[in-house]
């Protein structure tokens, strides 16, 4: 018998493993079964449930674990227990009324078990006692791992929407400007009556979002500079892409709408929207209403290289 016991024993630290901080999932079943066996047979019982059979032993020391012997079998810290009584969710079996002694009994392993699976789970300690009756006797096990399948899967699709939305910025930060717009997206415009540089358009921008606020709209992702052509007239404006939080569609009189269709796109390495007539000479040596936007492509400030897009004429 005695050597049953301590093989159980020693089943229940191999499980636990000397420096783990919990329990896992893994350990789970094995643990609870040696479990059982040593509370048979040290003692004398196998119904947790039972409090009578429990107060017949609780004064005798000598089947308690101590705090501090009781977190060395489990592989915890005695400040982990603490913070579980503070909880509520794994209160010392006994604590002794003179000195404040805190003793702990080997069948509260499986409550120690549960709070493993809940950490590897991430589930919220608070939710504790959804899975085991106030007894502290029983485990719904079969609850317990249904509810962090669930809880998992929509972990899953919160990071499988996280990873859409860095692929997204990339391409975004490689690509700021779509060479097709598939839709109509709506800037701020603010005239430039100057030759545009870094300091204009930053205070620029600086003004534009103060506009936008007052009508409850945001920046949406970059801002720069358009010129828009009409026949021999060209008009140069400062703009930021916006968006609406309600999603509708906005209309004010320093709102433009970029066409949607094809545009070619160009690098440069400074702020040269006023060459665009140069560097797109055959598009304007064709009769069409023009669009040139100017955006920064990245964020290097030292080496910025900036994205000059053109809209190319209809498909006839």
């Amino acid at each position: 018998m005695t050597t049953e016991i301590s093989a159980a024993f020693l089943s229940i630290q191999l499980s636990l493993g000397a420096k783990s901080t919990h329990i896992s999932i893994s350990s789970a079943y094995d643990i609870s079964h040696n479990v059982d066996y040593l509370l048979t047979h040290i003692v004398g019982y196998n119904d947790f449930s039972n409090k009578n059979k429990r107060f017949s032993y609780q004064m005798d020391r000598s089947t308690l674990f101590s705090i501090g012997e009781f977190a060395q079998a489990a592989g915890i810290s005695t400040k982990a227990l603490r913070y579980y009584e503070k909880k509520g969710i794994l209160k010392p079996y006994w604590i002794e009324q003179d000195t404040g002694y805190r003793y702990y009994s080997l069948y509260q392993l499986n409550q120690l078990n549960l709070i493993g699976i809940f950490i590897d789970l991430d589930i919220c300690l608070n939710q504790f006692s959804n899975y085991i009756d106030h007894n502290y006797s029983s485990i719904d096990y079969q609850k317990l791992l249904q509810f962090g399948k669930e809880l998992t899967q929509e972990r899953i699709q919160i990071l499988e929407d996280k990873m859409r939305y860095i692929n997204y910025l990339k391409e975004k930060a490689e690509y700021p400007f779509p060479n097709n717009l598939t839709h109509p997206q709506p800037v701020w415009l603010l005239p430039c009556n100057e030759i545009p540089d870094k300091v204009s358009v930053e205070k620029a921008l600086k003004k534009i979002l103060h506009d936008i606020s007052t009508y409850g709209l945001t920046l949406f992702q970059s801002y720069g500079l358009i010129m828009i052509c009409n026949g021999n007239e060209k008009r140069l404006f400062y703009f930021a892409d916006i968006s609406h939080p309600s999603g509708k569609t906005i209309i004010h009189e320093n709102i433009f709408y970029l066409p949607q269709g094809e545009y070619r796109s160009i690098e440069q390495d400074n702020w040269s929207i006023e060459m665009a007539p140069a560097l797109f000479q055959d598009l304007f040596e064709l009769n069409y209403d023009k669009v040139i936007i100017e955006r920064e492509l990245t964020y290097n400030n030292k080496t910025p290289l900036y994205s000059l897009s053109c809209l190319l004429p209809p498909i006839l």
